[in-house]
């Protein structure tokens, strides 16, 4: 199994994973799912509203960086209608 060194999507610390996972640290693994539950609820509840990362962050009280993380990891699209579910 091949390694790789990673910089965190959540916490921003150094990480070894192995090649190909999502850039999240062992110990972050439970809070970007929780962050994910928290995100996929306000676009699935306000659905005709349009949320850019910005007003996702702002609504949820996190960081912008932590919501984009997710957004590059696939869990949702950032589109002209804002975040949607992929």
């Amino acid at each position: 199994m091949a390694l790789d060194l990673i910089k965190c999507g959540i916490c921003g610390d150094a990480a070894v994973i192995a090649m190909g996972h999502r850039p999240v640290c062992e110990a972050c693994r439970g809070l970007e799912h929780e962050l994910y539950i928290r995100v996929r609820t306000l676009v699935r509840e306000n659905h005709d509203v349009r949320y850019t990362i910005s007003d996702a962050a702002d609504i949820l009280k996190i960081e912008e960086s932590k919501i984009k993380h997710l957004v590059d990891s696939g869990f949702f699209k950032l589109t002209m209608r804002g975040i949607t579910l992929s």
